[in-house]
């Protein structure tokens, strides 16, 4: 008797590490969250657009710094924006998954999930003529049966591990702070031209972002596309 519980106990802990990791988009686990490298080489990437606000922004600021980012946009703004994808693309920078509708998919079916990232792919590739490889999920969450659909399905999992929380409508000044604070590396850093689920809009983005450049170029830092720090393929052959 003791030692079934032993082994309930046991199997219990390990079922609560597995659910652990699939909460934690920072970890090379199910997905990949930062390149391990001593190059002082960063990929900066930008969620839940194209927006009409802040897209168009963000990407004159890019192109004034010659930086190729990673844009995971969303299927509904996809529909309600495409030449702001058009214009993205045809600017260099990667286009790449985050759902159509920036749901939680943790009580989702396998077919669902992909059902609603075909989708998303689809409009993407309406647009720009090339279907994203690379999904990144809504909120970082991939529990492991549902992150193992994804990879089956043929999508590279990419998530972070520099989340700049400006979703939280924070002052330019402290966007700035988390960024640098934790900035390493082979690292990936999130930030949001759109905002969806729980992110606000935020008009400090632009000059948050115009800081962060400026500052991590001083310190020697070059900016890649996911799929160039990863060395994956960004789009679906």
């Amino acid at each position: 008797m003791i030692t079934l519980l032993w082994v309930l106990l046991i199997l219990v802990f390990i079922l609560a590490i597995f659910i652990w990791l699939s909460f934690r988009p920072t970890v090379n686990i199910y997905s990949t969250a930062r390149l391990k490298t001593k190059k002082k080489v960063i990929a900066l990437t930008f969620d839940d657009g194209p927006d009409p606000i802040s897209t168009p922004k963000i990407l004159e600021l890019l192109t004034k710094e010659k930086i190729k980012a990673s844009f995971f946009v969303v299927g509904k703004n996809v529909e309600k924006h495409p030449e702001i994808l058009k214009e993205t693309f045809k600017r260099g920078h990667l286009i790449a998954n985050h759902s159509y509708n920036h749901r939680y998919f943790v009580f989702s079916r396998k077919y669902q999930l992909l059902a609603n990232l075909d989708k998303t792919s689809g409009l993407i590739d309406n647009v720009i003529n090339k279907q994203p490889k690379i999904y990144r999920p809504p909120y970082g969450l991939r529990l492991w049966w549902l992150a193992k659909a994804v990879h089956e399905a043929g999508y590279n999992l990419v998530t972070w591990d520099n989340m700049t929380l400006d979703y939280w409508g924070m002052s330019a000044a402290s966007i700035k702070r988390n960024i640098l604070n934790k900035v390493k590396p082979g690292g990936v850093i999130v930030m949001h031209d759109g905002h969806e689920g729980l992110a606000r809009s935020n008009n400090h983005v632009v000059e948050a972002l115009s800081e962060i450049i400026s500052e991590l170029k001083k310190n020697g830092y070059k900016f890649a596309r996911i799929d160039e720090l990863f060395n994956i393929s960004g789009y679906k052959q």
